[in-house]
């Protein structure tokens, strides 16, 4: 990845574009660009107040992690991939926070958890195992409920 002498962003990355938080704790004071896959694992809690995320079309978020700030990304085509870890669903996960992210949140093309595909209705996306993710006070938040 390099700027040229025009300051536009270049890339000339071969095979996957992930840009992966593992283990990270605080701000992220630089741009994200040209990734196409954010992963957040690991117990990482990331701070991101960079501008845009646009290029991000896969996420991937481990619950005990969370990626919050301030950055635009509308979500619109994205696949988001949860996993669960170790959490029994006894208390709510918060997997994403800030205001004003998530205008697109019923745009996703694919939201999954393990083998769960979600389904978006009324403003939640939920399958028949009890999962549900919804926004709640400018947060993401992954549930689990009775099954169904």
């Amino acid at each position: 990845v390099y700027l040229d002498g025009t300051r536009e962003f270049q890339t000339s990355v071969i095979g996957d574009r992930a840009f992966t938080f593992d283990g990270f704790s605080g701000e992220f004071g630089a741009r994200i660009r040209g990734f196409a896959s954010l992963d957040v694992v690991g117990g990482s809690n990331v701070e991101l107040n960079l501008g845009s995320l646009a290029d991000i079309t896969d996420w991937d978020l481990e619950v005990g992690s969370k990626l919050s700030g301030s950055f635009a990304n509308d979500f619109t085509g994205d696949t988001l991939k949860i996993n669960l870890g170790d959490w029994d669903g006894a208390e709510d996960a918060v997997l994403m926070e800030g205001a004003g992210l998530f205008e697109g949140f019923d745009k996703f093309d694919e939201v999954a958890i393990g083998a769960h595909t979600l389904t978006y209705a009324d403003g939640v996306w939920s399958c028949a195992d009890g999962y549900e993710l919804s926004i709640e006070d400018d947060k993401m938040v992954l549930s689990k409920g009775t099954l169904a």
